[in-house]
């Protein structure tokens, strides 16, 4: 009786990080050696319990595993045990990852409550001498800690996914509002498509489905960038330079990326040419009207430099 008081002693000190690994509390399966002469020290061989136990109470159990309660040279005050337990096992909580942004009350949860309140049955129960009763109360108190580590483990996920979900609401509406429809036409589709994921999964409580699938959000608009509109005018820069000419200005990217489309500049500008019949006579300088090909947005002079939007495709 005396190894069972011990043995919940250190369960109740550690805050309910053992378990018992017999199956009859009443009566722990220790399997001993033969009677040595009196001279030499009983032991006992280890159990199964003490083998699951951290390596921090080992001393402590050294002592506790190896007295004889039927000698009185071996009996030790309970005191002193504690005084051991406390020295041997650090009770600072370890804190949990992510837990400070969540609410008090998912951390002080109906879990954790109950195995407080077993805990403390236990405790008493320990102190009037039913020890059965208070090995029982402290496995409930285990098993509601559990159930309250799982439940935070839950929550932190769930808060985790809904943070991942509106964080790719706020890239993808940012790459709307700077017209990536058009000037990132894949890359903003493939996030659409996996932001409807997301918010699927998050409402059939799949987790981590809409935490990868809001991942995928991010990942797919992460070359997406503020690009300014093409030029709607550009200077005509020196032969030697550039061989600015109609044919070589059409083939531009920031134009038509296309010399053959040359013409088009030379129409809207040839009122501008000193000699309008000669679409060969340019001069520096000049300032070209770049008309709209495929009903594109153009604004502004051409800035050498600058990142336009890509030229859209032909419909």
């Amino acid at each position: 009786m005396k190894r069972i008081c011990f043995l919940i002693t250190i369960i109740l000190l550690v805050g309910g990080v053992f378990l018992f690994a017999q199956t009859d509390l009443d009566e722990p399966s220790f399997e001993a050696v033969q009677e040595p002469p009196a001279s030499e020290t009983v032991f006992f061989v280890q159990s199964e319990a003490q083998s699951a136990l951290p390596e921090a109470v080992s001393p402590v159990l050294d002592i506790l595993w190896n007295v004889d309660p039927s000698r009185p040279s071996d009996n030790l005050e309970l005191t002193s045990i504690v005084t051991l337990v406390q020295a041997a096992v650090s009770d600072t909580p370890q804190p949990i990852e992510g837990a400070s942004s969540l609410p008090p009350g998912v951390l002080n949860n109906p879990y954790y409550k109950e195995s407080l309140r077993y805990k403390a049955l236990a405790e008493d129960a320990f102190e009037y001498g039913d020890y059965d009763a208070a090995a029982t109360y402290a496995a409930e108190a285990l098993k509601n800690a559990q159930l309250s580590d799982d439940y935070i483990a839950l929550q932190l996920t769930i808060k985790s996914a809904k943070d991942a979900l509106a964080a790719a609401k706020t890239r993808l509406d940012w790459a709307t509002s700077i017209g990536a429809e058009k000037t990132y036409p894949k890359q903003y589709a493939a996030a659409q498509t996996a932001y409807g994921e997301a918010e699927t999964a998050l409402t059939e409580e799949r987790w981590q489905d809409s935490l990868a699938a809001s991942q995928r959000v991010i990942d797919a608009l992460a070359s997406v960038q503020q690009l300014a509109p093409l030029p709607a005018r550009y200077t005509v820069r020196p032969w030697a330079q550039t061989k600015d000419c109609f044919w070589n200005i059409a083939g531009y990217s920031f134009v038509y990326a296309d010399p053959t489309k040359w013409r088009l500049l030379y129409e809207k500008n040839r009122a501008k040419l000193r000699q309008p019949d000669n679409p060969n006579l340019i001069h520096p300088g000049l300032v070209l009207e770049i008309p709209s090909l495929y009903g594109e947005i153009r604004d502004g002079m051409w800035v050498s430099g600058r990142a336009y939007a890509p030229l859209p495709k032909a419909k």
